[in-house]
């Protein structure tokens, strides 16, 4: 009797469930679907930075998320277009890149991917940055320890000393 009882109740319980579960239909939410691909269209954004602009315009956490499932937004040529957009204003390291890409809101493996496929010399990076400090001032000790801390790795380093010793002995 207790099998049965709770079989009923089960069965109860999974028809409930089921006339609960509504369809949502996805032309509800075009117009935020067009929005947000084309703000992605007109500037790099992570699907975080997506989402906060549809909670702007008061769009609810369900809504966000059909929207996202259906933007078709391909978030690792997102995250690609934010790595050059990103190197464009300041040269920095990879890690450096990949810690900025990860603040913006990007899943790992989009920052994965941006960091391991755009076309950069992270060696000429090392160069760059080098240079903009020596342009502060610093002394080639303090040039070394700020790549150090900007995650330069010693092997970059070690290439602007070879390549590039002239333009720093004179510090």
């Amino acid at each position: 009797m207790k099998r049965i009882f709770a079989l009923l109740l089960s069965l109860l319980l999974i028809i409930g469930l089921v006339a609960c579960d509504k369809k949502v239909d996805v032309s509800d939410y075009r117009d935020q679907i067009d929005y947000v691909n084309a703000i992605a269209e007109d500037a790099p954004m992570s699907p975080l930075q997506i989402e906060n602009a549809l909670r702007a315009i008061d769009v609810d956490e369900e809504g966000i998320d059909i929207i996202l499932e259906n933007c078709g937004i391909n978030w690792n040529a997102q995250a690609l277009r934010a790595a050059q957009e990103v190197l464009d204003v300041k040269p920095m390291s990879k890690n450096g890149l990949i810690q900025e890409l990860e603040g913006w809101g990007f899943a790992a493996e989009q920052v994965q991917y941006a960091a391991n496929t755009i076309d950069v010399n992270w060696q000429d990076q090392c160069l760059y940055c080098a240079m903009l400090y020596i342009e502060e001032g610093m002394s080639k000790e303090e040039v070394h320890d700020q790549l150090i801390a900007d995650q330069f790795t010693e092997a970059e380093w070690n290439y602007v000393l070879s390549q590039h010793y002239t333009l720093l002995e004179n510090y």
